[in-house]
């Protein structure tokens, strides 16, 4: 869900409140996670009334293949003279759209988004062509994992659901049952994504 808001605001910041057509890009039809995303944005998009004017008009798929997600997002291009921006949830397909974009000279035109790496990124980014993407931090990923790990090895918490344990800088976190996998499987969930812009991807 949380992925589904954050790329629906990024879209209303890069579009503003005017809105506009946006095509979504992803990996492959049978991707479980970044249908999970699509909808997840969908709801946001439909449910909320400042999203009202961001129309989604079609969801392509590249099967996180550098020349397929390429050809995809310049078809997309083809097929809605009036696009305003590709949303894609996949760390290939971004980039690849970003280049997309960039080789046809058309980043004035259509912006890209969705979920990226900042060093992949950080050139489309720069450019404007790619104004904002997000993704998780690796740094506070990292940093989570060794105090969960650290917490769990030393026995200062037991690895079950409702164990709390502190992660420095990053606050406090539970451990919890993951409803999205088999019974007994376990998750920690670090929080929200980083979004990236001019000001920050350089550094990501």
């Amino acid at each position: 869900d949380e992925t589904g808001v954050v790329m629906a605001d990024m879209a209303l910041d890069i579009l503003g409140e005017e809105g506009g057509q946006v095509a979504i890009l992803s990996a492959s039809p049978d991707a479980s996670n970044q249908n999970a995303w699509i909808e997840a944005f969908n709801t946001a998009l439909a449910e909320d009334p400042q999203y009202e004017n961001i129309e989604v008009v079609d969801t392509v798929y590249g099967n996180d293949e550098d020349t397929e997600s390429y050809n995809q997002a310049l078809g997309l291009v083809d097929s809605y003279p009036d696009l305003d921006l590709i949303m894609a949830p996949t760390t290939v397909g971004i980039a690849a759209a970003g280049k997309a974009m960039t080789d046809e000279g058309l980043c004035d035109q259509i912006k890209v988004s969705g979920l990226g790496l900042p060093d992949e990124m950080a050139q489309y980014t720069n450019s404007g062509c790619a104004p904002q993407f997000a993704l998780w931090s690796f740094v506070d990923l990292g940093y989570v994992t060794m105090h969960a790990a650290y917490a769990i090895g030393t026995g200062q918490v037991e690895a079950a659901a409702g164990e709390t344990f502190d992660a420095g800088r990053m606050g406090s976190y539970t451990i919890e049952e993951d409803p999205t996998r088999d019974s007994g499987r376990l998750r920690i969930v670090m929080g929200p994504f980083t979004v990236y812009d001019e000001s920050n991807v350089d550094e990501g």
